[in-house]
């Protein structure tokens, strides 16, 4: 990820690196401190220790335009945590002043996950999906296939199953469901797994907006998809739903409406992607309110205002 960054250095910006490291503690962290704007995109236990200052704003940027699992203060296994690590996540999410949402509905989420406030929400929509609206779905969809020329033609699915911990043997025949369905699958895989995806080209932009359908269990990418493809089709392959929900928990919202069908095993999964219909266009104005290709703008101009 560091390196990566090095593509947005200009001259009046520096890009440190948060590992622990003498730097970081001698240089990076003080410079932190010392800023009247943090911007945070996810959890940093070091944002507990900085000395409070009145004049010192944290925002928090996340990493989804909505949840379906719980997580913070509401994650199941906050229980088998000790005191001191519950008191520690408490005084992270403490530390953030600010919230941006694009939705009320993660507003919501952020309520109960991280016991934000209303005045603390910032509802501007979430940055990352300015990217999405850089072009049309037509023309995202035409870059796809130029670069992938042997998809086209195809009723194109995704299966993008969430981020386990441990490794899994995921329960789904691709080639049969091909065969039954009339489809092609593209796995992907959380890159944090030894699961080989199958190699297309292009950005996720392109991808989302080229397949037909999603095949997913409990990620965010729907979040994405639909915002993207709201006429899209998904499935939630979901057969281990009882023990998941035990072990990680899912947020009541995503429950009442998840914005396509529950399959809990495989005949259910073959009957949806066959005869599901697409439910995302309530599920984006439930998640995507605020997500309309000016949010990195708003953002940038809450700042200037502070400053």
């Amino acid at each position: 990820m560091y390196s990566e960054l090095q593509q947005y250095v200009s001259e009046d910006m520096d890009i440190f690196s948060l590992e622990p490291s003498y730097s970081f503690f001698k240089k990076v962290l003080p410079e932190i401190a010392a800023s009247k704007v943090i911007v945070a995109d996810n959890y940093f236990p070091f944002l507990a220790a900085l000395p409070k200052r009145e004049d010192q704003i944290v925002i928090q940027l996340w990493h989804a335009n909505g949840a379906i699992k719980k997580f913070g203060l509401e994650d199941p296994k906050n229980k088998q945590r000790s005191q001191v690590d519950n008191e520690r996540f408490q005084a992270v999410y403490q530390s953030f002043t600010h919230y941006v949402i694009g939705s009320n509905a993660m507003g919501n989420v952020f309520k109960h996950a991280c016991g934000a406030k209303d005045e603390q929400l910032l509802p501007i929509g979430f940055p990352r999906t300015d990217a999405f609206f850089k072009k049309t779905v037509e023309e995202w969809r035409k870059q796809f296939f130029e670069l992938n020329p042997e998809l086209k033609g195809q009723s194109l699915w995704l299966y993008a199953p969430t981020y386990r911990e441990e490794e899994v043997n995921y329960p789904l025949r691709k080639k049969q469901l091909e065969a039954q369905c009339h489809i092609k699958i593209i796995e992907h895989y959380h890159p944090h797994t030894m699961q080989p995806n199958t190699p297309v080209k292009g950005s996720t932009p392109m991808l989302l907006a080229a397949i037909d359908g999603m095949i997913t269990d409990y990620s965010s990418l729907p979040f994405d998809y639909s915002l993207l493809h709201p006429d899209g089709k998904i499935v939630y392959y979901q057969y281990d739903l009882d023990s998941y929900t035990e072990h990680f928990g899912l947020q009541e919202s995503f429950v009442q409406m998840p914005g396509g069908m529950i399959a809990l095993d495989e005949i259910a999964l073959l009957h949806a992607i066959k005869e599901g219909e697409s439910y995302l266009q309530r599920f984006n104005e439930r998640w995507n309110t605020y997500n309309d290709g000016h949010a990195t703008e708003r953002l940038a101009q809450f700042v200037q205002q502070y400053l």
